[in-house]
């Protein structure tokens, strides 16, 4: 292990999804897709990646932080994974971006990209990544195009996060994820936050994502006044900036806000993939994954629905990161 890294302890995440039967998640759908089980979604992983972050950033990644991740393979369920990041070279941290992955026992990457914190720091891997746009008309899945956008207006249902850390499911929790923060209420976890924007996404662009196998390819959360508190409400937008194709899926790239009566709060990057029916990952049966990291159908756990409100007032706290809490599971070695 080198000394230039912050390296995080293996965890086995859950594959909470298991169950939803027609989903990349749900074992025999995956595996017909050449998946070797049931995919851990992308949005999973994203809360492996917050400890060390907290070590490598402090508390400002979570004001002026993102995490920037192309999915390179996927992992099935406590499947062993391991999240690291370059060591950033300043004394404090500020207006910095390093390199950060996360990979297998076996060594293989599941996924990479960047993590940075400061409103001047370098653009993130997704920034600066190439699209690979294709024509819209030549999509037989999806029926989008770039400038398609969405609005909206949702509050961060907690709910689902506090039911995560009480059944053990919750890969890193940390205290400020279900108690006080420095920002005053319980902060929204980067997977929360992933579950916000693909609820309005899936409600905002509707039937114009079709009915495929849905998997995320790449996913990017970025603070920009803080984090978004459980509990609170945001005026949500959402838009298309490209849309492609491979031989195995058709996916699309979107941008997405979350905005407070001040302005953006945080904003996401995400690439969805929709799987052509009867082709197979690339990588499928190489022991190590296949490409892409699940999310199941497009359907929303939860609808948007209007609101009136705004997010919560930040306070202030010591700038020292929360303790962070190892899942039952992962102290009693469960998993395989």
């Amino acid at each position: 292990m080198s000394t230039d890294e912050i390296t995080g302890p293996w965890r086995r995440p859950v594959n909470d999804a298991a169950d939803r039967a027609g989903s990349i998640h749900d074992d025999a759908t995956a595996r017909r897709a050449g998946f070797r089980g049931g995919t851990v979604a992308g949005s999973i992983h994203l809360d492996q990646f917050v400890p060390v972050l907290l070590d490598a950033f402090g508390r400002d990644w979570f004001e002026t932080g993102s995490v920037s991740l192309y999915f390179r393979n996927a992992t099935v369920d406590r499947e062993a994974v391991r999240v690291a990041c370059e060591r950033p070279s300043g004394a404090d941290g500020a207006a910095s971006s390093v390199r950060t992955w996360m990979k297998t026992e076996e060594g293989a990457l599941v996924a990479d990209g960047s993590a940075a914190v400061g409103a001047d720091a370098a653009p993130t891997a997704l920034a600066v990544r190439d699209l690979r746009a294709g024509d819209p008309s030549e999509l037989k899945l999806l029926r989008l195009r770039p400038g398609h956008r969405f609005e909206s207006q949702m509050p961060i249902d907690g709910t689902r996060q506090q039911a995560r850390i009480r059944s053990a499911t919750l890969t890193e929790p940390i205290d400020w994820y279900d108690g006080p923060s420095p920002w005053g209420g319980a902060v929204a976890s980067p997977q929360t936050v992933i579950d916000l924007f693909s609820a309005a996404g899936v409600a905002g662009f509707g039937d114009r994502l079709g009915d495929a196998v849905a998997m995320y390819g790449a996913l990017e959360v970025r603070h920009h006044r803080g984090p978004l508190l459980l509990g609170a409400e945001y005026d949500l937008e959402g838009k298309v900036v490209a849309v492609g194709q491979s031989p195995q899926t058709e996916y699309f790239w979107w941008d997405g806000t979350a905005s407070d009566d001040r302005g953006p709060v945080a904003t996401m990057r995400m690439m969805s993939r929709a799987l052509k029916a009867g082709q197979a990952s690339p990588l499928a049966g190489a022991g190590s994954g296949s490409r892409a990291s699940g999310r199941g159908r497009w359907r929303s756990r939860r609808p948007c629905r209007p609101s009136g409100g705004v997010g919560r007032t930040r306070g202030s706290a010591p700038r020292r990161g929360p303790r962070t809490r190892q899942p039952e599971h992962l102290r009693s070695g469960r998993g395989g």
